[in-house]
């Protein structure tokens, strides 16, 4: 399995997605996750900084806006080939989107 190279991030957008010149779409994405402490099960919200390569995809990211549930299906993309000046932060993952999902139905998707 050389060259398998892919990823799926499933979340609610947590920040507007700002797009910039460079070509990356911005935003942060939330994910619930439960975290088991001794006896008890605690919910807590994840936060992490996305930064997504999207040129065939831009009409359908602009339409993302926060609390918005999605599924993102694409390659990663090597962070220091991001420059970070020309972003609003530093990602935590790059990716070069193939597919975007705007998920409906999941009632209360917001973080």
């Amino acid at each position: 399995m050389r060259n398998l190279n892919s990823i799926l991030l499933e979340g609610s957008v947590a920040s507007n997605p700002s797009p910039d010149r460079s070509g990356y779409v911005t935003f942060q994405l939330a994910v619930k996750a439960h975290h088991q402490i001794g006896d008890k099960v605690q919910d807590i919200t994840e936060y992490f900084p996305i930064a997504v390569a999207d040129p065939a995809l831009c009409r359908k990211t602009l339409l993302m806006s926060q609390g918005t549930a999605i599924r993102l299906v694409g390659r990663l993309i090597n962070l220091h080939d991001i420059e970070p000046p020309n972003l609003p932060f530093h990602p935590s993952v790059a990716v070069c989107a193939e597919h975007i999902e705007l998920l409906h139905g999941l009632g209360d998707s917001r973080p």
